[in-house]
C-alpha cells in the first residue's frame, strides 16, 4: 500500500457556496479528490461539480453516487464528457444503484434488477466515451446507433462504484476502477466486503480495483460535541434503512448480530423514529457504537480511526463532513498525514 489518500465529502451541510471554499482548502492541503454527495433528496451530485471545478486546478472531482435509474448512460456520458471540459479532465463517476424507496417511491421509475442495471448502464457509458457509436440491446439497457455530436476531452473517465451487497462487491472488483464503500459498516463487515471485491477481480483476471470507504467525519476539540453530531444520522442510517441492513447482513456484519446492539440500540431507536423523531432516537445511540462506526471525537481519537481504515487495507478515505468544524477537520487530516508535504 502507497502513501495515505483522502477525498473530501459532505453530508448536506454546508451549502453549497461554502463546500467549495472547504473543497479549494482540501486541495491546498493535499486532498486529490472531492465528491458531491447525492443521496436521498439532498442535493444534485452534479451542479456542485461544475462550481468547484471553476475554483480549483488539480483536484479530481467525482459524484457519490449517481444512479443508473434517474440519468440514462447517454445522458452520464454528455455530462462527464463536458464536466471534463470544465474541469481540465478531473471527473470520476461514482455510480450505485440506490435502493427500491429512492427510485421507486420518491423518482416513479422502476427498480428492477439492480445489478445488470448498473453493470449495462457502465458498458454503454464507456462505449459513447470512447467516441464510438453505439447499438446496445440489453436486458434493462437499450439504445441504437447513439453516439455523442461532440469528441469528449477523455476517452476514459474513472468508474467507481458505490457498493453494499455482495454480488455489487463482486461486480465492482470486476469491472470497475474504484470501488467505495458505505458509511457507518464495522471492521467485520469492511473485512468481508475487500474479500468480495478481491474474489470479483480475481475470476476477472484483473488487478483489484482501487478501495476505498466514505466514513462519516466530525471533530471537536472537545470529544463530546463531535459524537453527539453524528449520532442523528447514525441512528437514521444504521437502524431505519433496512435495504441496507440486509446488504450488510448477506456479506456479513458481525456487529449487526450481537444481542445488545439490536436490543440496545435497534430497536429503541425505531421505535422511537416511528413515535417521535430522529432526534430524539439518537439519544438511544451509544458513545460505544459511534466509535465502532464512525471517525468522530477529537483530533486524536479521529486521526487514530482513519490509521485504523487504512490498516484493513483501504487505499484511500472519503471523510463526509459532519458538523461545523470543516475548516479544523481538513486541517487535522493535512496535518496529521502531511499530504501537502
Amino acid at each position: 500500500m502507497g502513501e495515505p489518500r483522502f477525498g473530501l465529502a459532505f453530508v448536506n451541510q454546508p451549502p453549497e457556496q461554502r463546500q467549495g471554499t472547504y473543497v479549494q482548502l482540501a486541495e491546498d492541503r493535499g486532498f486529490d479528490s472531492a465528491w458531491a454527495v447525492e443521496t436521498r433528496l439532498l442535493r444534485d451530485g452534479i451542479v456542485p461539480l461544475t462550481s468547484w471545478a471553476t475554483r480549483t486546478t488539480d483536484i479530481e472531482l467525482g459524484t457519490a453516487m449517481i444512479n443508473p435509474y434517474t440519468r440514462t448512460p447517454t445522458l452520464m456520458a454528455q455530462t462527464f464528457a463536458t464536466l471534463d471540459e470544465v474541469s481540465n479532465d478531473r471527473t470520476i463517476l461514482g455510480i450505485g444503484a440506490a435502493n427500491e424507496l429512492l427510485i421507486e417511491e420518491f423518482h416513479g421509475e422502476e427498480f428492477h434488477r439492480p445489478l445488470t442495471r448498473t453493470r449495462e448502464t457502465i458498458e454503454v457509458f464507456r462505449a459513447l466515451m470512447r467516441g464510438e457509436t453505439v447499438t446496445y440491446h440489453g436486458e434493462t439497457v437499450q439504445v441504437t446507433d447513439v453516439q455523442l455530436d461532440f469528441e469528449p476531452p477523455r476517452s476514459e473517465v474513472p468508474v467507481y462504484m458505490g457498493v453494499t451487497g455482495p454480488r455489487m462487491l463482486e461486480l465492482a472488483g470486476a469491472i470497475a476502477d474504484g470501488v467505495i464503500l458505505n458509511a457507518f459498516v464495522s471492521h467485520g463487515y469492511i473485512e468481508n466486503a475487500i474479500e468480495r471485491i478481491e474474489a470479483g477481480a480475481r475470476d476477472a483476471d484483473r488487478e483489484v480495483p482501487d478501495i476505498g470507504m466514505v466514513p462519516v467525519y466530525s471533530v471537536d476539540p472537545e470529544s463530546t460535541p463531535a459524537k453527539e453530531a453524528v449520532k442523528p444520522l447514525l441512528a437514521e442510517y444504521v437502524c431505519n434503512l433496512p435495504g441496507l441492513e440486509t446488504a450488510r447482513r448477506k456479506v456479513g456484519d458481525p456487529l449487526l448480530e450481537r444481542e445488545d446492539v439490536r436490543e440496545e440500540v435497534m430497536e429503541p431507536v425505531r421505535e422511537t423514529i416511528e413515535s417521535d423523531s430522529v432526534g430524539a432516537a439518537a439519544e438511544h445511540v451509544p458513545d460505544w457504537l459511534v466509535d465502532e462506526l464512525a471517525v468522530a471525537g477529537s483530533k486524536r481519537e479521529c486521526m487514530a480511526k482513519f490509521e485504523e481504515y487504512f490498516d484493513l487495507g483501504f487505499d484511500f478515505l472519503v471523510p463526509s463532513l459532519v458538523g461545523e468544524n470543516y475548516g479544523y477537520a481538513i486541517d487535522s487530516v493535512g496535518d496529521h498525514f502531511a499530504l501537502d508535504g
